[in-house]
């Protein structure tokens, strides 16, 4: 033992068999194995973290635990645009049906108008011509101011196809009018930015008859726009004759082209003149 020339503290910490075993390793000539050796078993997994880093199981949780978090935020970005996408088709056909109906209701009425006039003129044939003879007798005796007005809340649409709106309601309102003995003009129409249309109706003969005034020689005069009074270059006539007749129309809802007599702003005057020819 003396011949190994081992460190005593090393001897002293070895096992004794393991110290006779490297002594004869040495007298057969081998190197003295006679450090311990680890037991058998599986190797330690490798660790490739540095100071302060997980190791690579917690890492790998924070980097799933990330990705799953941009998952989650884009499926929510996807719920959000979806339901938007819902919402603006619903809006959409909301529009489309109501748009629909506006239609359906101007189609309506046009047809209802034509077919009126259609009945009112009578056989082709040459059938019943007495019976009209008998109308225009009913409608000679019928004092036209009577019925001239139409009831508060008839509804009045532009006409199917008209350019522009009060142009086409005009045109609907005159064919009630005409069958009653006078005709309509717009006075003024008034719409303010997010609320309904307004329009006034008159008689077609109100206002003031310009070229009615006379001198006290008998001679027509007229009156400029200055307000003085001269002779006409040519000379005109005036139909007008100061009707009061008139009444309001109100649009039922903002942008439905729907309008109805609201009331009348004079109080329901009568005509001043008979019925017109057309």
């Amino acid at each position: 033992m003396s011949s190994l020339n081992m460190d005593p503290n090393l001897s002293a910490a070895m096992h004794p068999q393991q110290v006779a075993v490297a002594a004869n390793n040495l007298q057969q000539g081998a190197h003295p194995s006679i450090l311990p050796h680890p037991a058998p078993g599986p190797a330690p997994a490798p660790t490739h973290h540095g100071p302060g880093r997980p190791p690579n199981s917690e890492r790998q949780l924070v980097i799933d635990g990330r990705r799953f978090q941009r998952l989650e935020d884009t499926v929510n970005k996807l719920l959000e645009l979806t339901q938007l996408m819902m919402n603006r088709q619903e809006e959409l056909n909301d529009i489309m049906v109501q748009r629909q109906q506006t239609l359906q209701n101007q189609v309506s009425f046009t047809e209802e108008r034509l077919q009126l006039a259609m009945d009112s003129g009578g056989n082709p044939d040459g059938e019943g011509e007495e019976e009209e003879d008998d109308d225009d007798d009913d409608d000679d005796e019928r004092d036209p101011p009577d019925m001239a007005y139409p009831p508060l809340g008839m509804q009045f649409r532009p006409n199917f196809g008209a350019k522009k709106a009060l142009e086409g309601l005009l045109d609907n309102i005159n064919l009630w009018a005409k069958e009653h003995g006078y005709k309509c003009a717009t006075l003024r129409s008034t719409q303010k930015p997010g609320e309904r249309v307004r329009v006034a109706i008159r008689c077609a003969l109100g206002g003031e008859a310009r070229y009615k005034m006379t001198d006290e020689n008998g001679e027509t005069l007229i009156r400029t726009k200055s307000g003085q009074l001269r002779k006409p270059y040519r000379k005109r006539t005036s139909k007008k004759t100061g009707c009061q007749f008139g009444f309001i129309l109100g649009e039922t809802g903002q942008g439905t082209n729907v309008f109805e007599v609201r009331y009348h702003p004079n109080g329901s005057p009568p005509h001043n003149h008979p019925p017109m020819e057309f």
